[in-house]
Order: structure tokens, then sequence, then C-alpha cells
């Protein structure tokens, strides 16, 4: 009986403790390194990495992924997705776009003092989740695009 109470604790134990997996809703390799949006005990981090250091990353403010917002617009043939956030003066669009046959993958850093842009599309390794992820993100609803 005392086995049988102790299994019983360590399940309420388990039960209290949030249970956070570790996913990865974007990982692709670019250009300029590998750019990856990940969940990591339920913070969400974006990360380049350049030859196997990392160059920049950027962490959701808490666990609600506050820092991060998603728009996503879809017609017949025709779906655009993207995770944004800001820091330091610039925006980035990790986006995933179908039109017709083409798909692209990647990021883009947009400049806020001069509105100059910079897109590093995906060449390989492309994992993409961005779907999954925009359902846990507010919509950015300054942009034009919208939140289907």
């Amino acid at each position: 009986m005392k086995g049988y109470n102790g299994l019983i604790m360590a399940g309420l134990i388990g039960l209290s403790l949030p249970a956070y997996a570790d996913i990865t809703y974007f990982s692709c390799e670019t250009g300029k390194g590998t750019v990856a949006l990940k969940e990591a005990s339920g913070v969400l981090h974006y990360t380049m990495t350049k030859n196997g250091k990392e160059a920049f990353s950027f962490a959701s403010k808490g666990q609600d992924f506050a820092g991060f917002t998603y728009n996503h617009y879809a017609r017949y043939q025709t779906d655009y997705l993207n995770v944004s956030f800001s820091n330091g003066g610039y925006r980035y669009l990790v986006f995933s776009n179908e039109e017709g046959n083409q798909e692209r993958r990647g990021v883009t850093v947009i400049n806020l003092k001069n509105s100059k842009d910079y897109t590093y599309e995906c060449t390989s390794g492309a994992v993409d989740r961005l779907n999954e992820l925009s359902e846990k993100l507010t919509c950015n609803i300054d942009s034009a695009q919208g939140c289907e």
C-alpha cells in the first residue's frame, strides 16, 4: 500500500507541473546561416546561427510568447503566413509563402528607420510548422495582411 500511495503522489505532482515540450516551428539554411524558431521551456526563441555559432537571438517575454505576432492571408492557391518581432530598430518576419506551385520560406529583416529590407530565403533543410505556432500567437492588427 505504501508504494501505491507514492505512485499516486508522484502522479499528482506531475499533473501540477506545466509540461513543456521543445518544439521546432521553423528551421532552414539560408545564405547567411541557419535560422530557427523554437519553443523551449515555454519560451519562444528565434536564432540565427552561422558557422556553428549563434550570431543573433531573440526570446519571447514570458510564457505567452509576448513580443511575437503573426499574420496570415489565404485565398485560392495562395497562402502567406508570417511570424514577426521587432528588436533594435529592425522588424524580423519569418515567412512561409505559397502561390500556385511556388513555395518560398525564409526571413525578411526590415530596417525601421529607412524601410530597407533584406530577405534571406531558405536554401535547404526547411522545417515549417508556422501554422501550428500561429494558433498560439496574437495577430498583428497593424499589418494589412490580416489574420485569417
